[in-house]
This record gives C-alpha cells, structure tokens and sequence, in this order.
C-alpha cells in the first residue's frame, strides 16, 4: 500500500539531508552488498527511493558495480509502497586496480575474466524482480525513451560516453521533479568533463544537496535541448574556462573536505588538460598540499 501524501517541501527536506540522522538505515539487505560507497550515501540513496520516489518513471542506476547503489535504492523502493524498477548498468568487468581493490577487501578473489556479473545477481537477488541488469558498455544500450524519475550517474568514464549519456538519459528527465545523483566530490577529480557540464547546465539542472564526501544530487528544472547539448560540450571549452568552472562548482559546496577535492580536480586537470578519458589523467601527488588550495 502506498504511503499517504505529505504536503511538505521536499527539496526543502532534501537541502537539510534528512538521511543523516542515526535512526534512519538501509536494508539488511542492502548493508550487506559491498560497495565503494559510504555509508550516508547509501542512506541517502535509500531515502530517495522511500520518500522522494512517485512513480512518475524508471530508476536508472548507470555505474552499479557490485550493486551497493541498486540495493540501497531498491531498499528504499520496497518500502515507498510504489510500483518501481531499477535499470542497472555496468560492463561488469573490470582491471581497475579501485575495482579490484574493493573486491579483495570485500573477501572476494579476482574474478575469472575479470567478471563480476555473477556477484551482482547474488547482491541484488532479493530484489531480483524489479531490477533490470544492462551488461556491457552503455553506448551498446539506447534507452527506451520512457521518462525518468532517478537517474544515479556513475559511468561517465570518458567525454564520448559522457555525450551518450546526456542525449539518451537526460532527454527524458521529467522537468521540475527528476533527481540526477552524480559523484560531484570524491570520484569527481577523475571527470572534469562532469564538473564543467553539470555547472553549464544551471539553472536548468540544479545543485539541491549532497552527502559529506561523495555523492549530490541535482534537480531537473528544464529538459536540456539540442542547442544546451552543443554549448556544454568539454572539447569546445577553454582551458581557462575548465578550470574557472570548477573553481565555480567548488564555491557551491560547503564542507571544506569538498571543496578540498575539487582543488585536486583542478590540479589533475591542469596536469593533464587534454585527457578526454579518466584512465589518461595523471593526479598529482596528495601527500603535499595541493597546488591550489580551495581558498585561492
């Protein structure tokens, strides 16, 4: 049974991170999977699909890896009452020395081939029925066009797959309530293309909140069109207009360990300014201070 309508404002709720509170948790079910995420990102992830969810469209979760993020959204899901499914995304495979890192951590040995779709159905089994795994690189998958309610954005490893992603998925964000969750703080150093294209995308799609250390969220006030696509391209930007938009999403966040990672974004771009993929830039060493601070 769906749960009662509460005339609040949610994004209000959402800015004051409702999550964060220590009565408030994910799943047995979820808590169990392994993940690269932290613990409040997985509440966070959970809190979305329990309260912000209307079943307005399809939960998109692009970059699942060994399904933390689809096991803390689908927690939240089953307990909305609503009807909902998750589509899940990833090559499941991987030589990333993070990925596997994460997978010896967790207790697990290397996967033969590098394939770990097997460990991704045993995470997500309890929710099996409503989640919808994507395997292989997602250019190989267009979307269906239908609307989308949550889009989790994981898998913009490079500015070509970032562009698929804009023209497939944003074009059907539903405009004035869709939430985009992206990586804007720890992993976000390794995309700037990321950094530039959610800033460029103002006010049309808009910082509402974030968790401590990874994961914000964006909502979708305006459907981006053709021409948003063409102005917010990262090979038509400057270099100085790359690092002067980073400095500007940097000043919207207001943890210091935040905007702290958006200084490393900046010093990795500047080693390497025309990397167009994250395995070809080059971070600087962190064990000194980073070459520009976040007060400059």
């Amino acid at each position: 049974m769906a749960k009662a309508v509460i005339s609040v404002d949610i994004l209000d709720v959402v800015r004051r991170r409702a999550w964060d509170s220590r009565y408030y948790e994910v799943s047995d079910a979820a808590k169990a999977v392994p993940t690269m995420l932290t613990p409040e990102d997985g509440k966070m992830l959970c809190w979305l699909g329990e309260h912000y969810f209307q079943s307005k469209g399809a939960v998109v979760d692009l970059g699942c890896f060994l399904g933390g993020s689809t096991a803390s959204l689908a927690s939240g899901l089953e307990r909305s009452g609503r009807p909902w499914t998750i589509h899940s995304y990833d090559r499941f495979r991987t030589e990333e020395f993070g990925k596997l890192k994460r997978l010896r951590l967790s207790g697990f040995a290397e996967p033969e081939g590098k394939d770990f779709f097997s460990l991704f159905e045993k995470h997500v089994q309890s929710f099996a029925p409503n989640v919808v795994p994507h395997r292989g690189e997602v250019e190989s998958h267009p979307w269906t066009g239908a609307p989308i309610e949550i889009l989790s954005l994981h898998a913009a490893q490079s500015v070509e797959a970032l562009d698929f992603l804009l023209r497939q998925f944003f074009s059907c964000l539903i405009p004035g309530h869709s939430i985009i969750v992206a990586p804007c703080n720890n992993w976000f150093f390794q995309t700037p293309w990321m950094i530039t294209t959610m800033e460029l995308l103002r006010p049309k799609i808009e910082l509402v909140g974030w968790t401590r250390y990874y994961l914000s969220m964006f909502r979708c006030n305006d459907v981006p069109d053709a021409r948003d696509m063409e102005r917010i391209r990262f090979d038509r930007l400057s270099q100085p207009e790359v690092e002067a938009l980073i400095l500007r999403a940097r000043d919207r966040f207001p943890f210091e360990s935040q905007r702290e990672l958006y200084a490393m974004a900046l010093d990795t771009y500047r080693l390497t300014p025309n990397a167009r993929q994250t395995k070809d830039l080059k971070p600087p060493n962190w064990a000194s201070k980073p070459t520009t601070g976040w007060w400059s």
